[in-house]
């Protein structure tokens, strides 16, 4: 049967393994608040970098939007200078063509003054 002195060290015992636990336990909910506030950092801090990816990403979209946009320009430009090509060809071949019909009318408005020119020394030569 154990002695008093023996069931005393034991509860002496018991009582610093109490306090030890104890003091454990404090020191382990101090660095779990300390990882909850971290925690807490971290997850505000990924909820900015979340929102920072989602702007990232329309601004992504809208880059490439734009390189679309601006490829269809281009394409839209050459179409236009294309046109415009065969625009100024067909100006300059209109002009061709009305330059060549005055000049024409001007031959035949100067073969016709000549004729009469003609005709009138003819005419006159005989009176």
């Amino acid at each position: 049967m154990p002695t008093a002195e023996l069931v005393c060290q034991d509860c002496l015992a018991s009582q610093r393994k109490i306090e030890y636990i104890r003091e454990r336990n404090d020191e382990l909910e101090q660095i779990n608040n300390e990882l909850v506030e971290k925690c807490k950092i971290l997850n505000h801090q990924n909820l900015q970098y979340e929102n920072r990816i989602i702007e990232l990403e329309k601004e992504s979209a809208i880059i490439n939007t734009n390189a679309t946009v601006a490829v269809e320009i281009e394409e839209l430009n050459e179409e236009l200078n294309n046109l415009q090509d065969q625009f100024i060809n067909m100006a300059l071949s209109t002009n061709q063509q009305v330059r060549e019909r005055q000049i024409s009318r001007h031959n035949d408005m100067q073969a016709q003054i000549e004729a009469a020119q003609r005709a009138r020394l003819s005419r006159n030569q005989h009176h």
